[in-house]
Order: structure tokens, then sequence, then C-alpha cells
């Protein structure tokens, strides 16, 4: 087996396809190859069709050596949920009561989106009976394990989505979510996962008692690899009355954009549920962390602009007072970083004696720019009057960002705990 090959994302799947550095025949043999020795334990799957794969694979290549792909996603090895309607597979849900026998001949929305994009159905993934709770284990098919642990489980309902996934069983996942359910599995197996706003996939049949909160939505290892599945799926079907109109949106576009003018919202318990200790005081210290930061590089941009102002006033009494040589000029902004540092050292051992903190969980790094902003701002002193202010103020403004973008933002006077964020730790499993 292949790892590398194995969690490659979508995205890169498909430009290796184009430059023939990649054949959906390997991608699809080592998807088959990972259930043949992962399934006995992690039993994410109802069914597998291997030779229906190989075949679409073979397909796909050929498709792909012509120059003529029939979608965006041809060849991408894609697993369903065994809850959403799939022809010639039966769809049980998770349940003894659904007849296998029946007539099985018709796709549900989302399935018939990603056939028409070319997409290749490995099988159909484990749920709870009907999907109704957030851990996956059912009387059809058992206990579905989590592949970081198999002790615990991946998550619900969407739990054979989410394990096989994570364990590099193809590169994307259809699932479905009402509550929860793709959201759960992708937190629990380290994935990413969206419920879509309700109508933006289309889904049928609405036979479900949840039918007026579930929609269909994906699961992948990146945001672009959803978005990418999102433009497939999200496409309009008139067998759902209450699908949203199509609004031309590429959901890939903008991904690179940041995150500038949004806003986040942080709910403990979404008003009344229980969460675990441990995991509300974890979360909590994110948020912390996250708010902290953020407040952060607001108050550095604006101690940046404080301290140039009084690095200009500084300057000028130094060219007042006499040091127009260049030696006595840096021989004054040494010292006064020298003293500056020193008083900050001072502060951060007192600091670290009252609040019982390292001395290295402290961070002053504006003292290191006043000796060279000083030093800039000085020489522009000896431009052309005209060039002074034109130079040195964004000159000295430079100096000062540079510093702290590379050592890390925060004023002097603030006190930042690290605690364990630069450490590099592997997740458990």
């Amino acid at each position: 087996m292949d790892d590398e090959i194995a969690y490659l994302e979508a995205t890169e799947l498909l430009a290796r396809y184009r430059s023939c550095a990649l054949s959906p025949v390997d991608a699809i043999g080592e998807a088959l190859a990972r259930i043949e020795r992962f399934e006995p334990v992690l039993n994410a799957f109802t069914l597998v069709d291997g030779d229906g794969a190989r075949t679409q694979a073979r397909e796909s290549e050929a498709r792909g050596r012509d120059g003529a792909p029939s979608g965006p996603l041809d060849g991408v090895p894609v697993t369903l949920k065994d809850i959403v309607l799939t022809k010639g597979w039966p769809t049980l849900e998770g349940s003894r009561t659904v007849d296998p026998e029946r007539d099985w001949n018709e796709d549900c929305p989302a399935v018939t989106r990603l056939r028409e994009a070319g997409a290749i159905f490995l099988g159909k993934t484990t749920t709870p009976e009907f999907g109704w709770k957030g851990m996956t284990d059912s009387p059809l098919s058992g206990i579905t394990r989590n592949p970081w642990n198999p002790d615990l489980t991946p998550g619900g309902s969407s739990g054979g989505a989410g394990a096989s996934l994570a364990a590099g069983i193809g590169a994307l996942a259809l699932g479905t979510d009402g509550g929860g359910s793709i959201r759960i599995p992708a937190s629990y197996c380290g994935l990413y996962g969206i419920k879509p706003s309700f109508g933006r996939v289309p889904h049928y049949p609405q036979e479900s008692p949840y039918a007026s909160v579930v929609c269909g939505g994906p699961l992948a290892r990146s945001v672009a690899d959803a978005a990418l599945m999102l433009n497939v799926i999200s496409r309009p079907d008139a067998r759902d009355g209450f699908a949203l109109p199509d609004d031309g949106r590429a959901w890939r576009d903008g991904l690179d954009d940041g995150v500038a003018g949004l806003r986040l919202a942080y709910a403990p318990g979404l008003g009344g549920a229980e969460v675990a200790p441990e995991v509300l005081s974890v979360v909590a210290e994110a948020v912390r962390v996250y708010v902290a930061r953020v407040r952060n590089l607001w108050s550095s941009i604006g101690t940046i602009a404080l301290q140039a102002v009084l690095t200009v006033v500084l300057i000028e009494a130094m060219v007042a007072g006499g040091y127009g040589e260049p030696y006595k000029a840096a021989a004054a902004a040494i010292a006064l970083m020298l003293a500056l540092g020193t008083a900050s050292f001072v502060k951060a051992v007192l600091l670290s004696r009252i609040l019982g903190q390292s001395i290295n969980t402290f961070r002053w790094p504006l003292i290191w720019a006043v000796a060279p902003a000083v030093l800039v701002g000085w020489a522009a002193t000896q431009l052309p009057e005209w060039a002074e202010l034109v130079v040195g103020i964004p000159a000295i403004l430079g100096v000062y960002g540079l510093i702290i973008w590379k050592r890390g933002f925060g004023p002097e006077d603030r006190v930042l705990f690290r605690r364990n964020l630069d450490k590099d730790e592997a997740p458990a499993g």
C-alpha cells in the first residue's frame, strides 16, 4: 500500500491525472487494498463494489488519455453513506427492517450529480439505524470504529464516511446532516465537513421524519476539496421542492481571500447542551488565546505608531543636543535600547515571581527595534529637508513593523502566556 496516494486530496489527484503522473486505476487499486486491510477493524462499509470501481477506473483512465474527462471529479474515488438512494445498490439505512430485494433503480440528486461529474463509487458506508444518533452502530452492521483509535467512535451518523476517509479510503465522502451527522464525524476523525444551508444540496426522497432539517454534504481532507464537491452536488434537481435556486456561485472562489469582515460565534453549550468539562476547558482556552491575539494585533499597531512618534521626538532631541555625528547617534541609540531592555527584563523577572511563569513566556519585541529605528530615523535627518519626513517616518514604521512581524505581535508592556502554543504535538492515536 502507498500512503502518499491514499491521502492525496481530490484536487491533487486530479492534477496528477491531468499530468499523467497517476492513473485512476492506481487510486482505486490503493483504496480497495486499504478496504481489504482495514475493514475488518473499522467496519465502515455496508457494501463494497470492487469490480464496478475498477471498471469505472479503467473507463476514466481512457477518457483521460483522450483528453476528454466526463466532469470535474472524473476518476476521483468517493464513498456514499448508506442513507442516500443509489441506483443498483440497496439503501438499508442501518436497519433490518428495509427490504434489500426491492427495486433500487434511482439515484438521489447528489449521487446523480456525482455520477455526471465522473466520480467513482467505492461502496456504501455505515450509519446508525435511520441516521438518528451521533455515533455509528446499528443492528444491521454492528459497531464502526475510529481509525485513530479503534476503541473510540468515529461519531455519527456519517461515521462510516468519516472512518473510511480518515483511513485513506477514497478522497471524498458523501454524508448527510440534520443535527451534526457530518460535522461530528469530521471533528472526531480529523477531517473537514460542512452542513450546507438547508436546500443548498437537493435532497430526495423527503420521507424521513427529519426531512425538514436534513441535507447532503461533503466530508473531505481539505476545505478546497469540500468546495469542489459542493460545486457538483449543489446543482438543482426538480425532485426537491425545498431546493434553493442555483445562484451560479463557485464555492472554491475566494478561499484564499482571508476572513476579513467575517464574525465568529462561540456557543459553549448551544443554549443548554452539557459539555464534558475537559472539552469545554480546551475549547475555551483556544477561544481565549485567539481573542487575545486579535486584540494584541490591534494593540501592537497602535503601539508601533506611538513608538514611531516618540522615536521622531527622540531623534530631533539628539540632533539638537549635538548627536549629529554617526558614532554618537549610534552610541545613544544602543544605550537607550539597553536601558529599556534592562528595565523590561527586570519587570519580566518580577512578573514571573508573582505569577509563577517562566521568564521565557514573556516577550518584548519592540525593545529590539529601538536602536535600528533611531539609527534609520537619524540617517533620514541627513537628507534634504523635503525628504526627511517622506523617507524617515515610513522607514521608522517599517523597522518596527518588521521586528514585530519577525518576533511575534505584542507590545512591550503586554504579557502573553505562550503555554505550549509553540510545541508541535501529534494527535493521539
